[in-house]
């Protein structure tokens, strides 16, 4: 995996994270407290974290298979 993939793949699982996080944190507070409200440090955590553990793990199961 090249250095610009790994970036784009970054940046597509960053952004889907973010606005599902965003989506969900906003349907609960409107559900449980009767107003929206966001929790960015949440957010933005969780989908920092879950942007650089797809193209990881990407890179490591596709590098396992090109050994076989």
């Amino acid at each position: 995996m090249r250095t610009t993939q790994f970036v784009i793949y970054f940046l597509l699982s960053f952004a889907v994270t973010f606005v599902v996080n965003t989506v969900a944190i906003f349907i609960y507070n409107v559900l449980a407290f009767g107003r929206g409200g966001f929790n960015w440090e949440i957010t933005f955590l969780f989908a920092f974290t879950l942007g650089l553990f797809f193209p990881i793990m990407d890179l490591i199961l596709t590098s396992k298979r090109d050994i076989r």
